[in-house]
């Protein structure tokens, strides 16, 4: 009696230490933060960024927002009113912005002095007509036919200055029966963001709900699936708990991480559960303690795994990746922790008030056989040396074709195709040319910087020379305005001013404006200028120009660097994951031919993107790097049941066949978990999350059918 007031009071001291811990968890889930990361995403020691922070200092910001409006005349007296007092609110409402627009421009007047198109005399068609005329810049801020023109505001900081903005646009434009769309960098990382957080709520529901349904079907019963449920959502807060305290926020990066954390905990939960159920069979009354101490080992080895596969972003070189990596590895730990003691907890306490066989019932037939998928380890152990052998091939030939698949990046593909952001973009492009840019710095020197400007742009293939925006070309709209330089520069914007005609340090830029079809492009583009500059300058003119830059330009050769080098974490986490695989089992040639049947899903997937040329992103490289984490779950799962069924001698094998019998419906079970959990990131509005999905699911279905088909065959060829 005694005895089980102590084991009453050990559960109630139990269940407050853990509702603790649930309460810190909250405290810390309240203070995670959303953003979409991508402004800080490429912050490296890398030469290009540090060019970059370089120019951003003396230069400001050349971010955009592009502001598309459109009317039936905007010449007529009601169109030009309403355009004129959105600029002048647009202007008073952000001090530290600056407005450039059609109205910005100066042109002749019929007395040859220099105005702006709202202060020309006579009939504004005509007026205007004959404005461009003699005004080659205007055509860039104003459609000839007058239905369209372009406002850009630079020194736009965040969602505030937007909302702003589009408040200011409707009351003046679209008040005076004119239509705007908006759009630009700022645009597209806000959509982004907002988009993020819609993804977060949807996923994240999704996910639980569709775990769930799978884990009650596998299940086949209610208790056993309640535990299951109360331990992977313990997991998961207790997980998201820890990245609120490390102030690791929710972005692009991360966004998929709460639903990895909730299909592992779930999968951890199966196995334990399933362990308890066949201990129950056995005839033992209390198998919640004995499973866990049979499955726990072998899961939070599994959480270490997975957690060494996010530390090895920290070899990516961005801080953002690095904290999602650390923030990442933690949670799983914590995670695995929170699985196995919400497990204990919840089912000790229910066969206080229940039966073993009431909570731990056996599965129906039909469900049974659903999950049980006992021909792949047949087919793998009757011909184990083919099987082996034709794995290694096929891994050695797909981890060849991965190589081949090229970094690729963009900042508009965290958007669909039919994105208003998007579409938006791509009008403004088709009515007044490319508005993405590479920044050519100049050291001004004791040279004359128009003459220099010239020189430059002169030594550009021609279509981009044509493009260029430069000193040169203020002094030649000075000239057809009727202005001398110095007139026009007063009447700019400081920031104008001071990027074209130097900063402090005496420098001033050529921009270089061009199509913005993705990273790899816009790397050919600039190697290619800058090696036209070199080849085509004189040489004291050579030395005074420096590296290519630009937020398009960083972002390209950075994000190459960074994607490559998640190659190399994935490398470091195969290594990692065999060498704790061969301690664990004290078998170097076991911890090395583990790592074939999950080495082989991941190359299959990165063999096919480089194939189909869709090339290697972020997201991509992230879910191939966690993806192998996850897919060496399953195999450590086999390997700890052969362990437990061979005692620790060798060979190991002679136990593979019943131990394949006994695992396998367990593997089926948790993949299918894991799918379903992940399977809503297929639903996803933002495409890198979507992609991330794709691969994730990929390789889990093709590391399921490797550790079913492959792993027995491998133990069954080499005597393990």
């Amino acid at each position: 009696m005694s005895g089980d007031r102590g084991h009453k009071s050990g559960l109630i001291a139990a269940w407050i230490v853990l509702l603790l811990i649930d309460g810190l968890a909250t405290l810390g889930l309240m203070r995670l933060e959303f953003g979409h990361g991508l402004d800080r995403l490429f912050q490296s020691d890398t030469a290009r960024y540090q060019d970059y922070a370089a120019f951003a200092e003396e230069f400001g910001e050349t971010i955009e927002l592009l502001i598309r409006v459109e009317g039936e005349d905007l010449a007529a007296p009601e169109s030009l009113a309403a355009l004129e007092t959105f600029l002048i609110e647009l202007q008073l409402a952000g001090e530290t912005w600056t407005v450039l627009s059609p109205l910005s421009i100066p042109v002749p007047d019929d007395q040859g002095a220099a105005v702006t198109l709202d202060r020309l005399r006579g009939p504004t068609a005509g007026a205007w007509a004959r404005a461009f005329d003699t005004q080659p810049l205007l055509s860039r801020f104003l459609r000839e036919d007058r239905k369209a023109a372009l406002v850009t505001v630079l020194g736009v900081a965040d969602t505030s200055d937007l909302d702003v903005i589009r408040s200011l646009a409707t009351q003046h434009l679209a008040d005076g029966e004119l239509d705007f769309g908006i759009s630009g960098l700022p645009v597209i990382l806000d959509r982004s963001r907002a988009l993020l957080v819609q993804d977060f709520l949807v996923l994240n529901g999704a996910g639980a709900i569709l775990g769930t349904a799978v884990a009650v079907l596998a299940m086949g019963s209610f208790w056993l699936a309640l535990i299951t449920l109360l331990s992977a959502g313990t997991a998961v807060l207790w997980a998201m708990g820890v990245m609120g305290w490390m102030g690791i926020e929710i972005n692009v990066i991360s966004i998929a991480l709460p639903v990895l954390v909730l299909a592992l905990a779930f999968s951890d939960a199966v196995h334990v559960g399933l362990d308890q159920r066949a201990l129950t069979k056995d005839g033992m009354a209390s198998p919640v303690w004995p499973a866990l101490r049979r499955i726990g080992p072998a899961a939070l080895l599994t959480s270490l795994t997975t957690a060494i596969a996010f530390a090895s972003l920290g070899v990516s070189g961005s801080a953002v990746l690095a904290g999602v990596g650390a923030g990442g590895a933690l949670a799983m730990i914590v995670a695995c922790f929170g699985v196995l003691a919400a497990n204990g907890l919840v089912g000790a306490t229910l066969l206080r008030v229940l039966t073993p066989d009431r909570i731990y019932l056996p599965q129906h037939r039909m469900t049974s056989r659903l999950f049980d998928w006992q021909i792949l380890p047949r087919i793998g152990l009757a011909a184990p040396r083919a099987v082996s052998i034709a794995a290694i091939g096929v891994a050695a030939i797909a981890a060849c074709l991965y190589l081949t698949a090229s970094p690729r990046f963009s900042f508009d593909e965290n958007l669909r195709e039919n994105d208003p952001a998007r579409a938006v973009l791509e009008q403004i492009e088709r009515d007044f040319g490319a508005m993405a840019a590479i920044q050519i710095p100049v050291e001004a020197g004791s040279g004359e910087p128009v003459d220099m400007a010239r020189s430059i742009i002169a030594a550009l293939p021609q279509p981009l020379a044509e493009n260029a925006v430069s000193l040169a070309a203020m002094a030649d709209a000075a000239a057809a305005a009727g202005l001398s330089l110095d007139e026009l520069m007063r009447s700019m914007a400081p920031w104008v001013q001071n990027a074209l005609i130097g900063g402090a340090n005496g420098r001033f830029l050529v921009s270089v404006l061009f199509d913005d079809t993705g990273a790899r492009d816009t790397r050919v583009l600039s190697r290619a200028i800058e090696q036209r500059l070199d080849e085509a300058l004189l040489p004291d003119l050579a030395d005074q120009v420096g590296r290519v830059t630009g937020p398009y330009v960083m972002s390209a050769f950075v994000s190459e660097t960074m994607i490559r080098a998640l190659s190399v974490s994935l490398l470091l986490s195969i290594a990692a994951s065999g060498l704790i695989i061969a301690i664990w089992l004290r078998s170097a040639k076991l911890g090395l031919l583990a790592l074939v049947p999950n080495v082989l899903p991941v190359a299959l997937a990165g063999a096919g993107m480089g194939v189909s040329g869709h090339g290697l992103s972020f997201a991509a490289g992230i879910a191939l790097t966690l993806a192998f984490g996850i897919s060496v779950d399953d195999t450590i799962h086999v390997l700890n049941r052969l362990r437990l069924a061979s005692n620790g001698l060798r060979p190991a094998c002679l136990h593979i066949r019943p131990v394949m019998q006994q695992v396998t419906p367990a593997l089926v079970i948790t993949t299918l978990v894991l799918t379903a959990g992940l399977s809503s990131t297929l639903a996803a509005t933002l495409p890198t999350v979507v992609v991330f999905g794709m691969l994730a699911i990929t390789v889990l279905f093709l590391a399921l059918i490797s550790d079913l088909l492959i792993l027995p065959a491998m133990i069954q060829r080499f005597h393990l």
